[in-house]
């Protein structure tokens, strides 16, 4: 059985009011062999929406909303077998096994954004950059409803919204 172990240190934040540690990986390291995860992983093709598309279509509303993805990343399962590419060690020398999609490595971009598009369906897909979603509507109701759906679509994977604002 092989495994790939990720670096990973810390990296503390005073003044954040949310986050105050954020462990950072590096999927880029290079491993014995030369090759790093990254250099190996599958990554998919790029389906980031172009923030200026995301921007001016949300523009068009008249009433608009705008939320974050808490933690998107670790919402996101991979699958069981995939996690010996991801072993991390901790202080108590003990290894344990990533099970969720790590940021740093190459491919969690493309599984995140895919995974978001499915959830949100195609009517939000071109309202969606990254971990933002940016939409709106002509009426206040309306504006509710999409509200509703989105939080509904990504609770059924354990995704929540934060950072609200309304205008």
């Amino acid at each position: 059985m092989s495994a790939c172990t990720v670096p990973h240190h810390a990296v503390i934040k005073d003044d954040s009011l949310t986050t105050k540690i954020r462990v950072v990986h590096d999927a880029s390291c290079k491993t014995s062999n030369g090759r790093s995860l990254n250099d190996i992983l599958c990554t998919g093709p790029a389906l980031q929406n172009d923030l200026g598309g995301v921007i001016l279509n949300w523009r068009l509303h008249r009433y608009v909303i705008v939320a974050d993805i808490t933690q998107m990343y670790r919402c996101i399962d991979m699958h069981e077998e995939d996690g010996l590419y991801q072993r991390i060690f901790w202080r108590d020398d003990k290894a344990y096994f990533l099970t969720t999609l790590t940021f740093g490595t190459s491919s969690a971009p493309f599984k995140a954004i895919r995974d978001t598009h499915t959830l949100a369906e195609q009517f939000l897909k071109n309202e969606i950059y990254v971990d933002n979603v940016q939409t709106g509507h002509e009426t206040i109701d309306g504006a509710l409803q999409i509200r509703n759906y989105v939080i509904a679509a990504l609770q059924s994977a354990d995704m929540e919204l934060k950072k609200w604002a309304y205008r």
